[in-house]
């Protein structure tokens, strides 16, 4: 299928091809993630009054920077590479991604194992590779609610047993729904639905419906939840801002007019 050919390849990333001295950097952010963080709330006041850093939560934050133009720039190409995608203008792609960052999260998490285990989450970016944080640092790198709602989701993904071939269709149908400014998309949209449907027929049976439904309902539940996390986000800008200082996040932790987060995405290069 043309959506699972687009995204296999988040499935096998060289994460040594992809960020310099890869295993230094590692090393160096597992052992900032086991020293644990102060509250954010504690870190903002301290950083406010005094200007200094009371933990590395930074080093933290410009290794996930790092990981996440990688993982972004891997979607962004293969999203391009969709039938209808592939046909429309620079700016209407990018305002495409815009209106679907939440989107971006889902194959990487589904494709990397990412999971809470014991009130630990696990941050699998290869087999060799994995981050642990405990529920207390993630915590304390955001709030007892951000984390509730992480914590929910990633519940949810595990309890549907949500497959990569079904991320992919839900995603590619997600960026391809024909709003009224794409509406020539409405064929393309339409075929991807027939593609899904045949696909979980092959997979489930008479009773792909059920199946189906189960999609549905967690994609409804996950975008309630996305848009709790977009209001997170626009309560802290400020201590956003602080921590992750790279183009990538601007993109994803702001709410950038179309223009602006175009040019960032030029400048990253993606």
């Amino acid at each position: 299928m043309a959506c699972n050919c687009s995204f296999s390849h988040f499935l096998n990333i060289n994460w040594h091809s992809e960020i310099e001295e890869f295993d230094r950097e590692f090393q160096r952010v597992k052992a900032v993630t086991e020293r644990g963080f102060f509250s954010k709330d504690e870190y903002m006041d301290i950083y406010k009054v005094t200007g200094v850093e009371v933990d590395s939560r930074r080093v933290f934050g410009e290794f996930c920077e790092k990981i996440m133009k990688s993982t972004f720039a891997r979607f962004a190409s293969s999203v391009r590479n969709l039938p209808g995608l592939d046909e429309l203008s620079a700016i209407e792609f990018v305002l495409t991604i815009l209106e679907n960052k939440e989107d971006v999260q889902l194959p990487i998490a589904i494709s990397q194992g990412n999971k809470w285990v014991n009130d630990s989450l696990l941050m699998k970016l290869d087999d060799e590779h994995i981050l642990e944080m405990t529920k207390q640092q993630f915590i304390n790198m955001c709030d007892p609610g951000m984390t509730a709602v992480h914590q929910e989701c990633s519940r949810l993904i595990e309890k549907t047993n949500l497959t990569f071939e079904e991320t992919t269709f839900l995603v590619s149908l997600n960026l391809l729904y024909p709003k009224r400014e794409r509406r020539h998309l409405i064929h393309m949209h339409q075929r991807f639905i027939l593609a899904f449907t045949r696909y979980l027929e092959s997979q489930y049976g008479t009773k792909y419906h059920i199946r189906l439904i189960e999609l549905v309902n967690l994609m409804s539940s996950l975008k309630l939840h996305a848009r709790t996390g977009q209001k997170w986000l626009r309560d802290n800008e400020e201590y956003l801002n602080t921590v992750y200082r790279s183009k990538i996040m601007k993109i994803f932790t702001k709410n950038l007019p179309l223009e602006q987060a175009n040019t960032l995405l030029k400048e990253l290069k993606i």
